[in-house]
């Protein structure tokens, strides 16, 4: 497991609402030697596959942090996958209920070809909702997710590779 972003994450009590321990990567993106080692450590894991990649698709916005990065890396195109109202044009949208709140997710239409392959980046998982129902905005609009990556995993919310039902990278993994 990676550790060298350990002693950067915060920890910030009572965020976002009371009861709740918020893990803040910002630090670990602030700093230019931990963002890179970062970004290149998830490009090694994914390469360990061994399977072709056409984009990385990332949730807004932390996600556009390391996901556009982790593409150009890569040598892949960059999706973007944004709450409700924030992309131009015609969009297809998903809406789901999380751990506080509602949301809504949407991507745009007919600018992917169809069946390319597709690694979808989030910053951290917790409960594997938010990943599922991008990986379901990605292949709605027929491409093809491939797996999932992740910068930190907090378990004991989910199994990810049972809960995405695909390969998982994982960094870092820290209890709730």
């Amino acid at each position: 497991m990676y550790n060298d972003i350990k002693p950067l994450i915060r920890h910030i009590e009572d965020f976002p609402k009371k009861g709740v321990t918020f893990r803040d990567l910002a630090p670990v993106y602030a700093n230019k030697e931990s963002l890179k080692n970062t970004v290149n450590a998830l490009a090694q894991e994914f390469l360990k596959w061994n399977t072709p990649i056409d984009y990385v698709a990332s949730l807004e916005s932390q996600g556009f942090v390391v996901g556009g990065a982790l593409a150009h890396t890569l040598g892949a195109g960059f999706i973007q996958i944004r709450k409700k109202d924030e992309l131009p044009g015609n969009v297809e949208q998903v809406s789901f209920e999380m751990q506080y709140a509602t949301s809504t997710l949407e991507i745009q239409t007919g600018i992917f070809p169809e069946g390319k392959n597709v690694l979808l980046y989030d910053d951290t998982l917790v409960t594997g909702n938010t990943a599922t129902h991008a990986a379901y905005l990605i292949e709605k609009i027929g491409l093809h997710v491939i797996g999932f990556s992740f910068i930190m995993h907090l378990t004991g919310m989910c199994n990810p590779e049972k809960m995405l039902k695909k390969p998982c990278t994982i960094l870092y993994a820290e209890p709730v």
